[in-house]
């Protein structure tokens, strides 16, 4: 892993004495517009796709949409539930607090609450593009923050930058942490992780990253005069407190310490296995699986791991570690659970770090290359996203 970065640096402007606007259309608006542009063509192929009673709008607030869009309208739930046979069954406390409360706001202004969890995911999503073209600009130049960007729209399950699901916020969330980690501005970042660790449990893995980093500052800093001391540690510190304290929260609600693992576990049937489940899922579609998804997602948990691995051991400078590290950690949350191996393909959208390398790798190619490339992989992108939540019968 490469630490790239100079104390205090700044990102280049965007030519020398340019205005402010022009800063604004190539930074903002030309990312803003590539997000727009994907999902241009994603509705389009979700239209094509719908069967029959189907709809664009209703695909984009079925499943988990229905506990977020409860939370929002009506709050959490106040017990455990059981079905008729005395069986745990999934209720609202399995779900982090962010996403629900930004739908409730955009709800206040008269949006229904499924068209308000659509607009709080695009608006989201909109914002993470633009977040990971300045960062990868701040990585590698402007080139290679714009493949970022598409590379960003066009993941295979970024139809749920679409959806009423957190993903696109919990993104947007964890890009605007390591952008203010990459600038040091520490109480930012500390405010991002912490929003991040209460949208998504995933955020402990952004905190993590974060509290490594501020470690490792700490350290490499320790003989300069005038750097941080204190702001480093009360970002890291206040990001660790997130997850565990919706944690704590959902155990006081249910009156066990271990509540929200019960939910999790009994409820939703996930629970952490260190990696058996995955390495057995794998092993099984390879040797005897015929059907596409369970395939495809088998191909992605694989490739998606070497990905990661790739972005944490690149010398080249396509990565910078704190990201590799956080997409290490998110990929662990995925790969070391149990559960259902059909909504992986959605789960593995925050492992940002996947696109540090395939962002590099396509970097040097010549425009008449690159454009046509990624053209082709957003189209694929997009496609899949839309089959999995027309023409699959099963839940993301």
């Amino acid at each position: 892993m490469t630490e790239r970065l100079d104390v205090g640096a700044a990102a280049p402007a965007a030519t020398a004495g340019s205005p402010h606007s022009e800063f604004v259309v190539r930074q903002v608006l030309a990312p803003v517009a590539i997000f727009a542009a994907n999902r241009l063509v994603q509705f389009v192929l979700l239209a094509l796709l719908a069967r029959p009673g189907q709809t664009v709008y209703s695909r984009l607030s079925i499943w988990d949409a229905d506990f977020f869009l409860r939370i929002a309208r009506d709050g959490y739930d106040h017990a455990l539930q059981y079905d008729g046979s005395g069986h745990l069954i999934g209720n609202t406390l399995a779900f982090f607090p962010g996403y629900p409360l930004c739908v409730r706001f955009v709800a206040l202004f008269g949006v229904p609450y499924p068209a308000a969890g659509v607009v709080v995911s695009l608006l989201a999503g909109a914002a993470g593009t633009v977040l990971i073209h300045l960062l990868g600009r701040r990585l590698r130049g402007e080139r290679f923050g714009y493949v970022l960007a598409v590379l960003f729209c066009a993941q295979p399950m970024s139809v749920v930058f679409s959806m009423a699901y957190s993903e696109a916020l919990f993104c947007a969330l964890v890009l605007a942490m390591l952008l203010c980690l990459h600038r040091q501005q520490w109480l930012l970042a500390g405010a991002f992780a912490v929003t991040a660790g209460l949208t998504r449990s995933t955020g402990l893995a952004a905190a993590v990253a974060l509290a490594c980093y501020a470690g490792y500052r700490l350290w490499a800093d320790r003989r300069l005069a005038g750097a941080p001391r204190v702001r480093p540690v009360v970002a890291a510190v206040a990001g660790l407190a997130a997850v565990p304290g919706f944690w704590f929260w959902v155990g006081r609600r249910l009156g066990r310490a271990d509540g929200w693992f019960v939910e999790q576990s009994q409820g939703w049937g996930t629970g952490i296995d260190w990696g058996a489940a995955s390495l057995r899922f794998v092993a099984d579609t390879f040797r005897n699986a015929d059907g596409f998804v369970q395939i495809a997602t088998a191909l992605l948990l694989v490739f998606t791991g070497a990905l990661v691995l790739w972005a944490l051991l690149d010398r080249t400078g396509g990565a910078w570690w704190p990201v590799a590290l956080y997409g290490l950690l998110a990929y662990g949350t995925v790969a070391g659970a149990s559960g259902y191996f059909n909504s992986r393909p959605r789960l593995l959208v925050p492992v940002l770090s996947v696109l540090l390398p395939v962002g590099a790798a396509l970097l040097h190619a010549r425009t008449r290359v690159l454009v046509p490339c990624l053209v082709a992989i957003s189209l694929v992108g997009c496609w899949f996203g839309a089959y999995m939540i027309t023409v699959w019968p099963y839940t993301i």
